[in-house]
């Protein structure tokens, strides 16, 4: 079958936006994170972070790069905070995608889940869409 590592690996992330965007002169400005899948009651969490962290591995996205840890992720991850790192972008359209990929842990730059993911489906798929409650009404609770 189709199985990868590197796929494996890249999918261990997913970007989840933190609010609605914002309108901006010349699109739209996003504030979102990167999160695991692993949580930190996970024997695997600790791994992945100490190989991301000594590797140096990196995120790319919108022209940037940032490493996927720094110190203070790895001290929060240490004390089994989850792991979230926070990014922001700019977009021209909703119907514009953004594409976070990673590199370190994988032999190429891999995209992570979901990604490019279209700005307007992440909106709709995290029900920031829904400015009177949700379509299934259940509440939906945001990090900041």
């Amino acid at each position: 079958m189709g199985f990868s590592l590197d796929g494996l690996s890249s999918s261990l992330f997913y970007i989840e936006l933190i609010g609605t965007p914002l309108i901006d002169t010349v699109g739209f400005f996003c504030r979102a994170q990167i999160q695991c899948r692993l949580m930190p009651s996970q024997l695997a969490f600790m791994a992945l972070i100490e190989r991301l962290w000594k590797v140096g591995a990196r995120f790319y996205y919108d022209y940037k790069t940032v490493p996927c840890v720094n110190r203070q992720l790895y001290e929060e991850a240490r004390r089994g905070i989850a792991f979230s790192r926070y990014i922001e972008f700019l977009v021209i359209s909703l119907s514009d995608g953004i594409d976070v990929k990673i590199n370190g842990i994988t032999k190429m730059v891999r995209s992570i889940s979901n990604c490019p993911y279209k700005l307007q489906t992440l909106i709709e798929d995290q029900g920031l869409d829904c400015v009177f409650g949700h379509r299934d009404h259940k509440k939906r609770y945001l990090a900041v």
